[in-house]
């Protein structure tokens, strides 16, 4: 009756320890007595037995250290990061192109004529303002794969000029002379920035960005012999969506599209002696919003 009961005891210990001779050690350095099952690229199999109960069990083979299969020893590989588990945090971009202010000069073309220009030469005066060039830099902390916050600054330029007769309206006299204005905006505020990939290459990436800051506006105006200076500021809105494509893992190239919104409600006029300022009314507010294209490059760190 004692072998009958030592047998069986026995065979009970072996078939325990058959159900578990295999260890997993995690990289916390944690030791799993269990059965292991099958092993994958990313993740490892597994049964435990408590108290007769089988339980199983799996785990990302990124958080195991080594594993043992019937005493033999294998570490496991480093698995392979992808662009969730790697990403940079900081993004610089930079770049240049053409901006389109595209507001109606209607009534700016009217005050033109009222002055003594020609219909076409006042036409030509304010197309020529439309178009201007641009430059732009932003710098943004990325918290995520998707998603970050940063700083933006643009630069925009246009100019125009046009000779004809002019008429100062004081009853008697009509000059002949040139009118030109040189006007500078400088935008810079904070941004919201997103982004996604296109495709599995990674080669691609989608963004857009909305900034919200401060415009200042600058206007060399001169006609005649009479050279005044014009500046303003307000509250200015800047949006984009742009497409990239990587070069290198870090460094892309990129074509944006973007919408700038602002308008100037009070002016600061000087001659360089005498300084006045104009506030004015709702109907003569200075929309200076515009579409911008651009070209640039972007750089991951």
């Amino acid at each position: 009756m004692k072998k009958n009961l030592l047998f069986i005891f026995m065979f009970l210990c072996l078939g325990f320890a058959g159900k578990a001779q295999d260890k997993i050690i995690t990289i916390q350095g944690d030791t799993i007595d269990c059965k292991i099952k099958k092993t994958t690229k990313t993740t490892i199999y597994f049964d435990r037995f408590t108290q007769n109960v089988k339980m199983s069990g799996e785990l990302p083979l990124s958080k195991v250290s080594s594993y043992a299969i019937e005493h033999r020893v294998t570490t496991s590989p480093p698995t392979k990061k992808t662009h969730l588990d790697e990403y940079s945090h900081f993004r610089f971009g930079f770049g240049g192109g053409l901006g389109y202010l595209y507001v109606s000069s209607k009534q700016a073309e009217e005050q033109l004529l009222s002055n003594g220009f020609t219909i076409d030469g006042a036409r030509s005066y304010y197309n020529g303002l439309r178009l201007g060039r641009l430059g732009s830099a932003d710098l943004t902390y990325l918290f995520s794969p998707y998603w970050g916050l940063g700083l933006k600054y643009k630069f925009f330029n246009n100019s125009s000029s046009q000779k004809g007769f002019i008429d100062v309206h004081d009853t008697y006299n009509i000059y002949y002379g040139k009118l030109s204005e040189n006007i500078y905006v400088n935008f810079a505020g904070i941004s919201y920035y997103s982004q996604t990939w296109m495709g599995t290459q990674k080669k691609f990436k989608l963004n857009s960005s909305a900034s919200l800051g401060m415009a200042w506006y600058r206007n060399e105006f001169s006609l005649l012999s009479n050279n005044l200076l014009i500046t303003g500021n307000n509250l200015a809105v800047d949006t984009s969506i742009g497409i990239e494509y990587f070069v290198r893992k870090n460094i892309s190239f990129g074509l944006d599209l973007s919408g700038f919104f602002s308008t100037m409600k009070k002016y600061n006029i000087t001659d360089g002696m005498n300084t006045s300022t104009t506030n004015l009314d709702a109907d003569q507010y200075d929309n200076i919003s515009r579409l911008d294209l651009s070209i640039g490059a972007k750089i991951y760190f």
